[in-house]
């Protein structure tokens, strides 16, 4: 796989092995990519080479049985942590980052399948050896890690997710919230009809997400939409739908006239059907 002069892309789930050069490569200003979850094993030259690229990112990766795990060179803030990388004729060759690369994410490195014949004294916690890993001149993986990592590839999971609404103009102070669970957040953004309004944030286990809808919108329908990552990027997203009404909407009545009772019941009845319809429309079109 050659991704070349290319960028922002994800690469994720790929089985690139047995080839008779590289299995996977990124090169020529090919910049904010990720891969991730990636199978690369056994081709004859680099699992994986990154050649004068900057700013891309490495996570629950197995590189194995390769002529060389993973090459790096002329290339500058990569990071790379969360990978398997074990059983190939050498691990790795990095050069020219002058310690601008990243080989952990400041708790958690990679696992190297060399790293007791490198350092036969180094003692562990049962999670992390006591002795970085060194890379190169300037970089070390100051985190390496004991046991093999079993790659994640599950999403996030919602807890608790808001309902659809029904709101009329003039409203304010109107917040949604999720409840989201992983063991390795990473970050969500929120996009309304569309459009960006939250950019990626960060967010942690358990945590309540919640996002305050600008006042003043207009009449009108709104699929609110939150898109949640973690680590390893698996994403879940969920869609609220709103809608404005010029006037006030209830489900409740005061007054005891059967005729009155009955149309209001209608209403709500109607409203929520249209709602119904209109959840259906968003699910079909993710």
């Amino acid at each position: 796989m050659l991704v070349s002069s290319s960028n922002h892309n994800t690469l994720i789930g790929n089985n690139a092995s047995y080839n008779n050069d590289d299995g996977i490569t990124l090169s020529y200003s090919s910049n904010h990519n990720t891969l991730s979850r990636n199978n690369v094993r056994y081709n004859l030259e680099y699992g994986i080479r990154l050649y004068k690229t900057n700013f891309n990112t490495l996570t629950w990766n197995n590189v194995s049985y390769n002529d060389c795990g993973i090459r790096v060179i002329d290339s500058s803030s990569v990071t790379i942590y969360l990978n398997n990388i074990y059983g190939n004729t050498k691990e790795i060759s990095a050069g020219g980052s002058a310690g601008t690369d990243q080989w952990d994410n400041g708790k958690i490195g990679n696992y190297w399948g060399d790293y007791t014949s490198v350092y036969p004294s180094a003692t562990n916690d049962g999670i992390i050896w006591s002795s970085p890993y060194k890379i190169g001149e300037f970089d070390y993986d100051h985190f390496p890690l004991v046991n093999l990592i079993t790659i994640d590839y599950s999403s996030p999971q919602f807890t608790s997710t808001p309902v659809d609404l029904i709101i009329y103009q003039g409203y304010s102070d109107l917040t949604v919230s999720w409840i989201v669970t992983d063991l390795y957040p990473a970050t969500y953004m929120i996009e309304i009809n569309g459009n960006e309004v939250l950019s990626a944030t960060p967010w942690t286990n358990g945590s309540t997400i919640s996002y305050n809808i600008a006042d003043g919108l207009l009449k009108g329908d709104y699929n609110i939409k939150i898109i949640v990552t973690d680590e390893s990027g698996n994403i879940i997203q969920d869609t609220v739908i709103l809608i404005v009404t010029s006037t006030e909407t209830t489900t409740t009545t005061t007054t005891t006239d059967d005729a009155t009772a009955g149309f209001s019941l209608i209403v709500a009845i109607f409203a929520g059907v249209f709602l119904l319809i209109r959840r259906i429309k968003v699910e079909k079109n993710l």
